[in-house]
């Protein structure tokens, strides 16, 4: 069960700066709230702060404080799967939130949900069920509108204080948050660098142009790399005007925010620009081998990549991750970004062509599972599914939703059956191969695997008459097909479902048979 050392929080690499305020005011509600949810435009910095407020608290909860991202999550259905496997609570019984709510029973913990507003009302529904059955259970949520659920608390959270542009300057406060937080995070891409009489004005001046949106600020400070503050004021006064003629139905906080990407992407190479397209088919971040394979080709050769992606993270587009000491490192992409590259493959007639790419890469990835599971290769590949889950994810509704290709979801699903097991995503597994089996019935060697592994995800969930009944159809199928080896791990599939069906002296003799086999 969750514990305060199994506890998920993401560490942070920089320095959380101002909402004073803010956070005082989450410390005095908590005590007396139950869930917490704080809302607020796109890039206003909802995560960062539920994070800070989560770190505070982690030592007052018995049982730990768990961050669950559901950015990269469409089917509201498999929440109470997603969450599971955060918390760790390995072969969750069953899909539905009130089972999810049995093991949180009388759990102290904090959970910090990120990211709701796509799926608001399963969330809601999912949340209400947890909050009823565990009572010391407290909820910290992000969203761009409220949840809707009793009890709840909204908490807005508005962009960071700016200074305005008529103070005069013995007026101004370098103590607001939006100076306090730019000159940071200068100061961490322009070493040395600091506020004083020379460049106060123009600081002023671009964070007031900025509103006091954190994503922009930070975006925005990372250009002082390259270019001086009045080349930035210059670049943002052009293209906000710009923008915002163009988009005249959207709130002018995001005209703002989504200029500031725009004068990114005008700030790239032309090669990085295509890059940065390209790379937008990943979910939740990607390896430089990954992104070789599935980027490469056309405009960017092979062997580019690596310089590319160097200066996308130098322009603040990727950010690194993970593997200081040893290991695989990650790059991640904020969201914002991941949308506005993928609008741009779409206008030049790409996104086909690449999130193809992206799911053969990763259809291989699980196949691989075949060949590693029982080997030396084993582990590697574990941690390889475990990172690229969200990735697997959406290559695998791709394939159902886009292509229909079910027999492909198939041939993606199957082999990761063992794996899902461990990481509690066997409901997901059986989801995908439930709906795949249904609507593909083409007799074949990847539909007699994928009926073994439903049976084995059915079997799993505690339904042992379904679990035989597909093992036994994909026996009778790797036996019309001369596949002896499908034909075994079906025998193993029947002597499984008896097995979780209770029968004992039953199980003893197919297993029997299953070693014949």
């Amino acid at each position: 069960m969750p514990s305060p050392d199994q506890g998920n929080l993401p560490a942070e690499v920089t320095s959380f700066v101002g909402r004073k305020a803010e956070l005082a005011e989450a410390r005095a509600l908590l005590p007396t709230t139950r869930l917490l949810t704080m809302i607020g435009s796109g890039g206003v910095g909802k995560t960062r702060l539920a994070k800070q407020i989560a770190a505070e608290q982690r030592h007052a909860f018995r049982d730990g404080v768990w961050f669950v991202d559901l950015t990269d999550v469409t089917d509201g259905d498999v929440l109470p799967s997603v969450i599971g496997s955060r918390l760790g609570l390995f072969h969750v019984p069953t899909a539905t939130a009130g089972a999810l709510a049995a093991q949180l029973r009388g759990q102290h913990l904090m959970l910090v949900v990120d990211n709701c507003e796509h799926l608001v009302e399963p969330v809601a529904v999912m949340l209400h069920a947890l909050l009823a059955s565990a009572p010391e259970l407290r909820v910290v949520a992000t969203s761009r509108q409220v949840l809707g659920v009793p009890g709840e608390r909204v908490f807005p959270i508005l962009p960071l204080e700016a200074p305005q542009t008529d103070e005069t300057a013995a007026s101004r406060d370098d103590t607001a948050d939006a100076v306090l937080l730019f000159a940071e995070r200068a100061a961490a891409a322009l070493p040395g660098f600091t506020v004083d009489h020379a460049n106060r004005d123009l600081l002023y001046r671009i964070c007031h142009r900025l509103e006091g949106i954190p994503l922009a600020i930070e975006l925005a400070a990372a250009r002082l790399r390259a270019f001086s503050l009045e080349t930035i004021l210059e670049r943002l006064e052009d293209s906000v005007g710009a923008l915002a003629s163009t988009l005249r139905t959207t709130p002018e906080r995001h005209r703002t925010l989504e200029s500031t990407v725009a004068w990114s992407y005008g700030l790239c190479s032309a090669p990085e620009q295509v890059l940065w397209t390209r790379l937008s088919v990943f979910a939740d971040g990607m390896t430089v081998d990954a992104v070789e394979d599935v980027c490469s080709g056309g405009a960017i050769v092979r062997e580019q990549i690596f310089e590319l992606l160097t200066g996308l993270v130098d322009k603040s587009i990727l950010t690194r991750q993970g593997g200081s000491s040893g290991g695989t490192s990650r790059l991640t992409m904020l969201g914002l970004l991941r949308e506005f590259g993928i609008e741009r493959l779409r206008d030049v007639g790409e996104e086909t062509q690449f999130r193809r790419r992206h799911l053969d890469y990763f259809r291989a990835l699980a196949e691989r599972g075949r060949t590693a599971y029982f080997s030396p290769r084993e582990t590697e590949w574990a941690r390889r599914v475990r990172e690229e889950h969200a990735n697997l994810r959406t290559a695998t509704e791709y394939c159902s939703a886009e292509l229909h290709d079910h027999a492909a979801v198939m041939a993606i699903v199957t082999p990761l059956q063992l794996y899902r097991v461990g990481a509690s995503y066997v409901v997901e597994e059986y989801r995908w191969l439930a709906s795949a089996l249904e609507r593909d019935r083409t007799p074949s060697e990847i539909r007699a695997r994928a009926l073994v592994a439903c049976s084995y995800a059915a079997s799993l969930l505690g339904n042992g008459g379904e679990a035989e009944q597909r093992a036994r159809e994909a026996a009778d199928l790797a036996d019309a097909l001369a596949l002896p080896g499908v034909a075994a791990d079906a025998a193993c599939g029947i002597a499984r479902a008896s097995f979780h069906g209770g029968d004992r002296a039953r199980t003893l003799r197919l297993s029997e048979a299953a070693v014949d086999r």
